[in-house]
């Protein structure tokens, strides 16, 4: 999981259209169910391309999010909780000592 200021190591996995049958099955698609199916069509290399690009658009989109809400003061109630538990006694250490 990536976290907010660091460099993410990226896994670059371009789909090359260009040269590629698969520019033949994405070409028209315009519904869920259309890229779904068009999906299902690709050839194997180029579902898993797609697969590793959609997971990085993911990743990024979840990375921004948490960036915003964490700059915008949206997560400051999880440090509040956290406070008040720990100062009433509520948290154990981490990690366990033995």
């Amino acid at each position: 999981m990536p976290r907010p200021g660091r460099a993410r190591e990226h896994r670059v996995a371009f789909l090359d259209l260009r040269s590629s049958a698969s520019l033949n099955t994405l070409l028209g698609v315009s519904t869920v169910l259309e890229i779904e199916s068009a999906i299902r069509e690709l050839p194997e290399g180029d579902f898993w391309k797609l697969a590793h690009w959609f997971d990085d658009l993911k990743d990024t989109a979840w990375s921004e999010q948490m960036q915003s809400d964490s700059a915008s003061g949206r997560l400051d109630f999880l440090f509040e909780e956290a406070a008040a538990a720990r100062a009433s006694g509520q948290t154990k250490p981490w990690p366990a000592q033995a």
